[in-house]
């Protein structure tokens, strides 16, 4: 089983926690990974946008499921791997 510091770990994790601390306009090392998104200053919208952006940067997509469990960004790096390894 995948430990949360190796998840974080990968590449992928961090281009998607740049891109979180980007949209939120904070330091990428104020983001605890299971905080929930909320609390960085991710509103739904802004939830969208990072969806948008994971399909068009990995090919990705998310259903409207999908977005209902993004709550915080483990989840957000969690559930890309696996729309990927779906493809």
């Amino acid at each position: 089983m995948t430990t949360i510091t190796e998840l974080m770990s990968a590449p992928l994790a961090n281009e998607l926690l740049a891109l979180v601390s980007d949209l939120a306009e904070i330091d990428a090392t104020a983001v605890d990974p299971q905080a929930p998104l909320a609390e960085v200053g991710i509103d739904s919208l802004m939830t969208i946008e990072i969806a948008v952006h994971v399909e068009q940067r990995f090919g990705a997509r998310f259903t409207e499921d999908d977005l209902g469990r993004l709550h915080c960004l483990l989840d957000l790096v969690t559930l890309t791997q696996l729309q990927l390894a779906r493809t």
